[in-house]
């Protein structure tokens, strides 16, 4: 697994991937505002995964941006906000 910050978590869910077999369930905890990783659990639910994401408020650990924002915008109907 890679340090925290060492590596971006698109690049990340893309190498960690394909170590996955069909119909596991791969749980990401990030507090990213950032949408590209968006696209890595979209390529997981291709690769016939289920994925989960727990994003937590990152302005809650002093970041400027609000990652709040990105569960408002999902670009997947495969994914949904709760």
């Amino acid at each position: 697994m890679a340090e925290v910050g060492s590596q971006p978590l698109p690049s990340l869910l893309a190498e960690m991937a394909a170590g996955f077999g069909r119909g596991m369930t791969v749980a990401v905890v990030t507090p990213s505002a950032d949408p590209a990783w968006i696209e890595g659990i979209v390529d997981l639910i291709r690769r016939g995964l289920t994925p989960s994401a727990v994003v937590l408020d990152s302005r809650s650990f002093g970041a400027g941006h609000d990652s709040a924002a990105l569960m408002v915008n999902w670009p997947n109907s495969a994914l949904r906000a709760i």
